[in-house]
């Protein structure tokens, strides 16, 4: 992007808005209290896995990936 498309695309208020009541739409959806927040979620279930922790974000996406096939 250049310089021009950066500036335009910050000081676009209706897309941030739109990110924001997207985002807040999703944090209560999911009780999201914390960053990092992982939500990995099909039509059968979803997995929420707070903080960094690679062991279960790995768990999360192996169990939707299984699920899926």
């Amino acid at each position: 992007l250049s310089k021009a498309d950066v500036r335009l695309c910050l000081g676009d208020q209706t897309l941030k808005n739109s990110l924001i009541s997207t985002r807040d739409m999703y944090m209560k959806k999911y009780n999201i209290t914390v960053t990092p927040t992982v939500v990995v979620t099909n039509d059968k279930t979803t997995e929420v896995v707070t903080g960094s922790n690679a062991k279960k974000i790995n768990a999360a996406l192996e169990k939707f990936l299984n699920e899926t096939k």
